[in-house]
């Protein structure tokens, strides 16, 4: 978790993983001549939140790229002084038929997926013109295209703002983003363009390992693959998916993040409903979702984890 505070009036509170929850603070930041709080932290983190920290002092929150996950809705429900200032911008399909008014999660705009820093966005550009111009316009598409793998029509951008906060972290990309010059198009400096082009050679790498490594078995109906890993994540499930046509999903522990990620790349499986047969508070989205690794998930994944290291140590 990731906390600036400094007695500002506006509090945002996002995901503290990828470029997507960093896209909101930078948008909020530009917006608000940066006298703004904010937070970084994971799903999981939610309900302590609105337990402990002090939100009395600020006239808005705003709570970009988190879904709202049962825990902290328990919590948001005896805090209603938190959900009068609340505006939700989140896109994951994680919430069934639960229609609370502070929720509020879009997951596609005009037939094609969304993010939170796109749906943030458009709100703050629905106020006054002040971030709309073509410099936003491209961050804002290429942090959507990165977040939601749509490579289609992927310029120069998308890919390479996933590299550079893999490669600075969130705090220092948050200030690069916040330093470039707004009247003129947007782009990254050099440098980062030529870490970018040395950081696709690390990742060859990594994916090989990961793939050479991979533990398949299965779960339930399902074939899947199960590996530990810590970096690249939605990268490293979308290559191994593409690279095992025969998996249904991947299995991604990262003990570093103390999270579980899968990823498919299959229509007709929906992780959202296999996350929560691990974790009541499991989801995101179809092709990309995740559980915490608790009490509750521990027993469930617990001889993935030892067949992968034995797999590992046979091999």
């Amino acid at each position: 978790m990731i906390k600036k505070i400094n007695n500002n009036k506006i509090m945002i509170i996002s995901h503290i993983a990828d470029i997507d929850g960093m896209g909101s603070i930078v948008l909020a930041n530009k917006y608000y001549d940066n006298n703004v709080d904010y937070i970084l932290c994971e799903v999981k983190d939610l309900s302590e939140l609105f337990e402990n920290v002090d939100f009395s002092n600020y006239e808005i929150i705003y709570l970009c790229d988190l879904p709202l996950v049962p825990s902290a809705i328990k919590v948001l429900e005896n805090h209603k002084e938190i959900t009068s200032k609340l505006k939700h911008f989140d896109h994951h399909a994680s919430y069934g038929e639960n229609t609370l008014k502070y929720i509020n999660s879009v997951i596609d705009i005009n037939g094609r997926k969304t993010c939170g820093t796109e749906l943030f966005y458009n709100y703050l550009t629905s106020i006054d013109n002040k971030l709309n111009n073509n410099f936003y316009k491209t961050f804002v598409e290429a942090t959507r295209e990165q977040d939601t793998w749509d490579f289609e029509k992927e310029g120069y951008n998308a890919k390479l703002l996933a590299s550079t906060h893999a490669l600075i972290g969130p705090d220092s990309y948050i200030e690069l983003i916040c330093s470039l010059d707004d009247s003129d198009d947007f782009k990254l400096p050099k440098l980062f363009e030529n870490l970018y082009k040395s950081d696709l050679d690390k990742q060859k790498h990594y994916i090989n390992f990961i793939n050479d490594n991979l533990l398949i078995t299965n779960y339930k109906n399902y074939k899947i693959g199960v590996t530990i890993a810590e970096q690249y994540r939605s990268i490293v499930g979308d290559e191994i998916c593409r690279l095992r046509p025969e998996l249904d999903f991947v299995m991604i522990i990262n003990y570093s993040r103390n999270t579980v990620s899968l990823r498919c790349i299959k229509d007709d499986i929906d992780l959202n409903d296999i996350c929560l047969q691990f974790h009541h508070d499991g989801g995101g989205h179809k092709k990309a979702a995740g559980f915490i690794i608790d009490s509750e998930s521990i027993p469930k994944i617990i001889d993935y984890h030892t067949m992968y290291l034995e797999k590992l140590n046979n091999d």
